[in-house]
């Protein structure tokens, strides 16, 4: 809902909806220290970008070891699409018991 009023008639629709004028519940900030948190955001995000361009592109940084790479295994390649798979199917553990000839 917006708190400002319309130029017609001069009410808000949330004053019209509700009857009463909208109350803010967050802190009315004014224009220095917005200005205060954009230069700290600034800041910040130029660290952060040093940082991560320093991990991406420098080369004097060994190469970290990945989970996925130690667990990575070839595929054998499908040659056409009717072509079973090479891996052996196996039943389910929670079928092996299962009785299905009653």
């Amino acid at each position: 809902m917006r708190k400002t009023p319309t130029s017609k008639h001069g009410k808000s629709p949330y004053k019209m909806v509700y009857g009463r004028p909208m109350k803010i519940l967050f802190k009315n900030y004014n224009k220095l220290n917005f200005y205060d948190i954009i230069k700290q955001a600034k800041e910040k995000k130029l660290k952060y970008n040093i940082r991560t361009n320093k991990k991406n592109y420098d080369k004097s940084i060994p190469k970290k070891i990945y989970y996925n790479f130690q667990n990575y295994e070839n595929n054998q390649r499908i040659l056409s699409k009717t072509q079973l798979p090479y891996r052996a199917r196996k039943t389910p553990k929670y079928l092996k018991d299962y009785n299905t000839e009653t």
